[in-house]
């Protein structure tokens, strides 16, 4: 069984490269655009979560209130605070 993973971005066209990418190393990708689709998906059995998403900081949090355990990493666009700060919270 392929590794699958949350791929939650809202451009449409990073977001079907980064799916297409991730496809073709024989991973099985589950696309969301939006928040709501995301918390939607966190409820499959997922290996990793990237999230791309402009509100990924709490979307992040709320998603490990509701039970999310796997790995998870946030594509930020430079200008929220660094990976390192986030996870020291």
């Amino acid at each position: 069984m392929p590794t699958r993973i949350l791929l939650a971005e809202s451009d449409d066209v990073l977001r079907a490269s980064l799916a297409e990418q991730l496809e073709q190393e024989g991973y099985d990708v589950v696309p969301a655009s939006n928040a709501e689709e995301t918390c939607t998906a966190a409820r499959e059995n997922l290996s990793f979560a990237i999230i791309g998403l402009s509100d990924g900081e709490p979307l992040a949090a709320r998603l490990r209130e509701q039970g999310l355990s796997c790995p998870l990493l946030l594509l930020t666009d430079g200008e929220t605070q660094s990976a390192q700060e986030y996870l020291a919270r």
